[in-house]
């Protein structure tokens, strides 16, 4: 095995230690992680989430979505 293969593989192997690691804990720990990672990007989601809201609903009523929508109804019946 050449230096170069051999430090990939550890990479690998380094690489598949971290999720075995999580899996080996109880789920509360996982859920305990995953929002301690998520907490930061809460606010940022939900006002994306806000933003393309008000955008759907605004596209909703245009007139290129109803028409695409009448299409799509018609070719249904």
């Amino acid at each position: 095995m050449t230096k170069k293969s051999a430090s990939s593989n550890n990479k690998v192997v380094a690489t598949n230690r971290k999720p075995e690691l999580l899996a080996s804990h109880p789920i509360s720990s996982l859920i305990a992680v995953k929002r301690t990672l998520t907490a930061p990007h809460v606010e940022a989601v939900r006002a994306a989430l806000a933003r393309e809201d008000a955008l759907l609903e605004e596209l909703l009523g245009a007139p290129p979505n109803m028409a695409a929508l009448a299409q799509f109804v018609g070719k249904r019946d």
